[in-house]
């Protein structure tokens, strides 16, 4: 696409203001001026990209040693084995409630089974002798 010629200084608009002159002296010290702003803008811009960047590096050497503590670096892995842990624990508690519970159950039964050998068959055994029953 071509590009459109530029004025010539004669047909420029004329303006009123006074630091607008097409004098080169003018426009340089205009330009430095802008410059210096700009630049004074851009100071804290470039000192808050080292702060980040720092941050970042620091964030990037963080994650590296947090992932070294990971089985292959992997968290899948390793979130695997607490799941297992989980799971076998789970399974340990059900041993136990089982074991008790069957404990509990069967010492009745054994109690009850007692009682009736020791105490009921001997009374029903001495009244049946004696014609009770």
């Amino acid at each position: 696409m071509p590009h459109a010629a530029l004025p010539e200084e004669d047909e420029l608009p004329q303006t009123e203001l006074p630091f607008v002159e097409l004098d080169r002296r003018v426009s340089a010290e205009m330009l430095m001026v802008v410059l210096r702003h700009v630049e004074a803008r851009i100071a804290p811009l470039e000192k808050r990209i080292v702060t980040l960047t720092e941050s970042i590096t620091l964030y990037l050497d963080s994650s590296k040693t947090l992932m070294r503590g990971f089985p292959d670096e992997n968290p899948d892995k390793h979130r695997a084995a607490h799941e297992a842990w989980i799971e076998e624990s789970e399974a340990r508690k059900e041993f136990w409630r089982e074991l008790k519970l069957g404990l509990v159950k069967y010492g009745l039964i054994g109690f009850g089974g007692w009682f009736a050998i020791k105490v009921i068959w001997p009374a029903l055994v001495a009244a049946l002798l004696k014609g009770q029953v």
